[in-house]
């Protein structure tokens, strides 16, 4: 037996807290499920659990007591059989919750439950047993609720007989805070009912059938209490029996939007009110591919895992004779395969064709497996165990015009990106096609301390030194400035976007509180990028694409006052190009749709050009793809004011606005400078 033992004590004072939920997820068990290991603290708040094998420990959870808090801790801790771990956790005296259960017309619901867990929702189970709550009270006849201790993160539900929580809430609180006016939703519930057959009537089990609800949108999510969000009813989750039935008891009354799927079929969504009596759900077989997998000898491979992509999501295993069969995928001209066999070099095929008319057949041959191996040493020789290694190849999966980032090499479609030196400085990654790779080393302690090589899979032998001088990489330093007063910018944000292969860029940002504006940006990769820079008030600045050797770079930005340039742009009839509102929607949508107007003339492309030779990100408006309008890509204000206008940032020294449209020609537009917002710009633009 592997034995975990441990004590919770107050974070205040070190005192024991008693009668409180202590859960551990182990590796191997779902992201999200029930099947945790569970226990509770004595008198003195101990707790034991025990397991019948060697286990590794993923994550702890401490539930919320009677006047303290919860804990998600996430740990890495192995207990081998036969011996025995001991953890001390330490729990805040969490933050309080006050709120209102009622029902959607706004009346209240007295005697509903409020159900309080201390985790956030993502690890929740699905469906609609959450496992047991740290808490639960009833609500007063008035159907308000109080909790004097949450958090710091939580998720609050309740119920009713005959009813089903449609307006959760959840969220992160610091110590000591009050949420107050929380709204938790009831709906009435009714029992759905269905069954699933095949296109030959016949009933299908082991169905797995969903109720998934729409989410609120970042926008409705939203609530009175920073770090505190509106959730949205819980997914449910179901399975037909042999004689292919399902059923949900407790589903809102209202058209829900499910999904069914099976191995081997095509996936089914569809829309149903369980007040309108069983459903029957049909699923069709779809289109298939088989294929054959060859080792590096040309001899048939078994047990090589083979995903297919791009005509729906399936994995299958090759059989002793080498053989696979993928069934139920969406017939597509551009599907992919990905292959990973031990020993062998990973293998992206594309395209694919699958048809839905004939059975496509597919040879893959593997070429031998290469790797990438050796150790990592500090400067004095010593090995730096916990150094994080990864990998970037130079072969890409194909995506089409789509921007990807990280980039989607061959071996991070597969999981072959990162190893971890272990107490020698020892690291392997294997399973690697012949071809350079960038092999970058980050120091265990130092997240920032990062070196990059250039090598050819196959090297297996490496010794890579973290030297002093090296550690670093491309170090960014300097200050950020007012331009008209020259005192610092105290809070801002830096992001180097590198180019990608399809001509976009992509990038990640770093946020600065310094007194003095100054910033030391250490780790970062040599290469070509583009540096931005952003702060509240200010317009956005830029230092346009440019290569970054090793070393320190020292920069001084200065950022100028925001204001916004309300732009619309018409053509020689007035109409808008590009357009915000319903009717604007209603009017180009059709045609649209119809062909007779080509997406990209209903699409705008904005680059502005500082007058100090800043480059402002472009921005693109036009139809979002999803039979709205909305912002395309950029930095820039959601479309506003009259129909076609749209709002951006800009700086007050003015500067021009390159504009691009789809059938006309594009059009340089000077920007005059002043600190004042320019409203009512209006650009024409002629076939």
């Amino acid at each position: 037996m592997a034995r975990l033992t441990g004590l919770v004590l107050r974070a205040s004072d070190d005192s024991p807290v008693a009668d409180v939920a202590v859960s551990v997820r182990l590796d191997g068990e779902p992201s999200a499920g029930s099947e945790e290991t569970r226990t509770s603290t004595d008198s003195e708040g101990r707790f034991s659990l025990s397991f019948e094998r060697a286990v590794q420990l993923r994550a702890i959870f401490v539930g919320a007591g009677e006047s303290t808090g919860g804990l998600v801790s996430w740990r890495r801790l192995t207990i081998a059989r036969g011996a025995e771990s001991e953890l001390t956790l330490h729990v805040s005296a969490g933050a309080s919750l006050r709120g209102r259960v009622q029902d959607e017309a706004g009346l209240a619901m007295a005697g509903a439950r409020v159900q309080l867990w201390s985790r956030p929702a993502y690890l929740l189970p699905r469906g609609s047993d959450a496992g047991p709550p740290d808490r639960e009270l009833v609500a007063a006849s008035d159907g308000s609720f109080e909790l004097p201790a949450a958090g710091p993160q939580f998720v609050l539900s309740a119920t009713r007989p005959g009813f089903v929580c449609v307006e959760r809430v959840g969220g992160e609180l610091v110590e000591g805070a009050h949420a107050d006016n929380l709204r938790l939703v009831l709906a009435p519930a009714a029992e759905l009912r269905g069954r699933v057959t095949g296109a030959d009537g016949r009933p299908l089990p082991g169905v797995s059938v969903e109720v998934r609800p729409e989410r609120p949108s970042p926008s409705e999510s939203l609530t009175s209490v920073s770090g505190v969000y509106r959730l949205g009813p819980t997914r449910l989750e179901a399975s037909s029996d042999g004689a292919g039935a399902f059923l949900f008891p407790q589903a809102a009354a209202r058209t829900l939007p499910l999904h069914a799927s099976l191995s081997g079929y095509l996936p089914k969504e569809l829309e149903h009110d369980p007040r309108d009596g069983e459903l029957l759900i049909e699923l069709g077989r779809g289109a298939s591919l088989a294929g054959l997998v060859l080792g590096a000898d040309g001899r048939p491979l078994p047990d090589a895992e083979v995903r297919v992509r791009g005509a729906g999501s399936q994995t299958v295993t090759t059989a002793a004779d080498g053989r696979f069969l993928a069934k139920g995928l969406e017939p597509s001209s551009d599907g992919r395969l990905h292959v990973l066999a031990s020993g062998h070099a990973l293998q992206v095929l594309q395209p694919v064709q699958v048809s839905a008319d004939e059975q496509r057949f597919v040879q893959v041959q593997l070429e031998p497996g290469r790797a990438l191996a050796g150790r990592v040493l500090d400067a004095d020789g010593q090995p730096l165990a916990g150094a994080r290694v990864r990998i970037e190849g130079d072969r890409e999966v194909d995506h089409g015009n789509m921007t990807i980032f990280p980039r989607p090499t061959w071996e991070r479609s597969l999981g072959r990106t990162d190893a971890t030196a272990d107490a020698q400085g020892r690291f392997r990654i294997s399973e690697l096609y012949a071809g350079e790779f960038k092999l970058s080393v980050t120091h265990p302690n130092a997240s920032d301390v990062t070196r990059s090589w250039q090598l050819p899979s196959g090297s297996e032998d490496l010794e890579l030194v973290l030297e002093p001088g090296a550690l670093s990489g491309v170090v960014l330093v300097g200050t950020v400035r007012d331009a008209h007063t020259g005192q610092p910018v105290t809070a801002f944000q830096l992001t180097p976007m590198r180019p990608m292969g399809n001509g976009g860029m992509a990038g990640s940002n770093r946020s600065f509180d310094d007194l003095e504006g100054r910033f030391v940006w250490p780790g970062l990769e040599p290469g070509e990028f583009q540096l931005n820079a952003s702060a509240e008030g200010y317009g956005p600045w830029s230092r346009p694409l440019q290569p970054y050797d090793e070393g320190e770079h020292i920069l001084e930005i200065t950022l100028r006052a925001q204001r916004d340039l309300h732009l619309r742009c018409v053509d020689e009839g007035g109409v808008p190009i590009f357009g915000a509102t319903p009717a604007e929607r209603q009017r180009v949508l059709p045609l649209l749709q119809s062909g007779e107007l080509a997406p990209l003339q209903a699409q705008v492309v904005l680059s502005y050009h500082a007058a100090s030779g800043e480059v402002g990100l472009p921005v693109s408006f036009g139809p979002d793809g999803a039979g709205g309008w909305g912002l395309l890509s950029g930095d820039a204000l959601a479309p506003s004011g009259p129909p076609g206008s749209v709002s951006l940032p800009i700086s007050e020294d003015g500067g021009s606005l390159l504009i691009r449209a789809g059938g006309y020609p594009q059009r340089l537009v000077e920007v005059p400078p002043g600190a004042d917002d320019l409203a009512g710009f209006v650009v024409l633009l002629r076939e």
